[in-house]
C-alpha cells in the first residue's frame, strides 16, 4: 500500500491532522519519494530504508528538519505496525537523531520596524488584498502578540475586537490546542486591522497560495 493512500484514508482522518499538519506529512513523503525515485510504500518501512533517506536528508537539510521528517515516518510506521500491515515496530529498529539546541535569536525592535516599512511599500495583492498591507500587519500582530504563525494564519474576523483593541486566538488554531489566548494590541495596528477588514474577507489573512510560499515570501522579505 502507498504510504500516501494510507495517510489520506486513514492516518489523517483517525487523528484528525490539520490542514497544515498534513502539508508537513506530504512533503516528507514526496521528499522520500525523491530519495527512492518512486512512491515510498509501507514495505520500504524498514530500518535500513528509512535510515538511508535520513542520513542523505541531513546532507542537505538541518538536523531539526530531520527529525521532523522521522518523527513523520515514525508515525506512519506505527499505524501501519498497529495495523499489521508490517510486523517491526520503528522504535525497535530506527536510532534517534538528535537536533542540537540552539540559543533563540530575536529581532531587535529597530529590525521589525525596517521590516515593516519595506513591506508596506511592496506592489501586488494576496488572495485579493494588498500584499503591503497584509504582510505589515501579520509582522506587526506576531511582534505585538508573540503568537505563533499558524494562530495568526488562522484568525477570523469574529476573534478581532478593534474597539478594545484586542485579539484572540482560539485553542484549535494555536500549538497543542489546550487554550484560547487574549492579547492586547496597539492603537496603531487596530487601525491598520481596521483598514485590512475593509476588503470583506472571512480571514484576518486570506491566503490563495501553497502552504509554504508564506515562509518563501518572509525570507525574501528578510533579505532584502
Amino acid at each position: 500500500m502507498l504510504l500516501r493512500e494510507m495517510l489520506d484514508r486513514e492516518y489523517a482522518p483517525l487523528r484528525m491532522l490539520k490542514p497544515r499538519a498534513k502539508v508537513q506529512y506530504d512533503m516528507t513523503l514526496s521528499r522520500w519519494a525523491e530519495h527512492l525515485g518512486r512512491e515510498p510504500e509501507t514495505g520500504d518501512l524498514t530500518g535500513l530504508a528509512v535510515q538511508s533517506f535520513l542520513a542523505a536528508r541531513r546532507q542537505s537539510v538541518s538536523a531539526g528538519t530531520a527529525v521532523k521528517d522521522r518523527t513523520h515516518l515514525v508515525a506512519l510506521w506505527g499505524h501501519a505496525f498497529h495495523s499489521r500491515r508490517v510486523e517491526t515496530h520503528p522504535k525497535a529498529t530506527l536510532p534517534r537523531i538528535k537536533a542540537p539546541k540552539r540559543v533563540p535569536k530575536a529581532y531587535r525592535v529597530e529590525e521589525i520596524s525596517s521590516l515593516v516599512r519595506v513591506a508596506r511599500a511592496l506592489p501586488g495583492t494576496w488572495a485579493g488584498v494588498p500584499r503591503s498591507l497584509w504582510l505589515a500587519c501579520f509582522i506587526r500582530l506576531a511582534y505585538e502578540t508573540a503568537e505563533r504563525c499558524g494562530a495568526i494564519r488562522g484568525l477570523e474576523w469574529t476573534e478581532v475586537d478593534l474597539e478594545e483593541r484586542s485579539v484572540t486566538f482560539v485553542a484549535e488554531n494555536r500549538k497543542g490546542a489546550a487554550a484560547d489566548n487574549r492579547r492586547e494590541i496597539s492603537a496603531e495596528l487596530a487601525g491598520w486591522l481596521d483598514e485590512l477588514r475593509r476588503y470583506g474577507k472571512r480571514q484576518v489573512f486570506p491566503w490563495d497560495r501553497h502552504e509554504t510560499m508564506l515562509w518563501y515570501e518572509l525570507g525574501k522579505l528578510t533579505a532584502i
